[in-house]
């Protein structure tokens, strides 16, 4: 993601080179040239311009492409801004009878509504960023466990070892992967249950694994009754 900012970088500053070499290359007597308007909008566009790349950095540069497409709006939103300022600044740069306490106020307008819209858009691209992890938290017991329940199957050739490890599997699978401080006691049974079953597994006992896995199985549908009914 370093690259595309060094890349985002070099197309920034071929666009304000551009807008600098319009701005002063044009003639003296085109519009408000050199006078306080003039100054105000040229100011103003170029701080949009710096506001928009140092979000295209803030976006970019990040390792994790999670949290990258999290901060697009802040690209979005600031791009926005520029083409807005480009517009006001313009006007006032161009316009003869636009005074420059006119020019002022319009441009930092546009540029607050710009700093509050970037603002949202970050809240809420930590508040989702937030959520995410806790999420991930929450749903990495049974998740892990799913990764170890099939392993357990893949373990053994035996079909009737294989057909209890299936159950297993499955019923962890298609469980519900959030979990509830209140199931903390029952999580710690399954895992214990697990381990018991992978062990009996382990022995090639038929009979050994088809209890551990019948009272495995049963942990798994009180856990999921019991969540549903957290939930409600």
């Amino acid at each position: 993601m370093k690259k595309t900012a060094i890349y985002y970088s070099v197309i920034w500053l071929i666009s304000l080179a551009i807008f600098n070499v319009i701005t002063f290359v044009t003639p003296k007597d085109l519009g408000n040239k050199l006078e306080g308007s003039f100054w105000a909008g040229s100011v103003f566009v170029t701080v949009a311009f710096v506001a928009h790349l140092a979000c295209a950095i803030y976006a970019f540069v990040k390792n994790d492409l999670r949290k990258t497409f999290y901060n697009l709006s802040l690209v979005r939103i600031s791009y926005t801004g520029v083409v807005i300022m480009l517009i006001v600044g313009s006007i006032s740069m161009t316009v003869r009878f636009i005074k420059p306490w006119v020019a002022i106020v319009a441009c930092a307008v546009v540029l607050a509504f710009n700093i509050i819209a970037l603002t949202k858009a970050t809240a809420a691209a930590v508040l989702v960023s937030d959520v995410d992890a806790r999420v991930a938290g929450e749903t990495a017991l049974i998740h892990k466990l799913t990764s170890e329940a099939r392993a357990v199957l893949l373990s053994t050739n035996d079909p009737t070892l294989q057909s209890e490890a299936k159950k297993i599997y499955e019923a962890l699978r298609y469980s519900d992967p959030t979990d509830h401080a209140d199931l903390s006691e029952l999580n710690w049974q399954i895992k214990g249950g697990l381990n018991a079953f992978a062990a009996a597994v382990k022995k090639e006992d038929g009979d050994l694994a088809a209890v551990e896995a019948q009272n495995l199985l049963a942990l798994l549908e009180s856990r999921n009754m019991q969540l549903k009914a957290l939930k409600r």
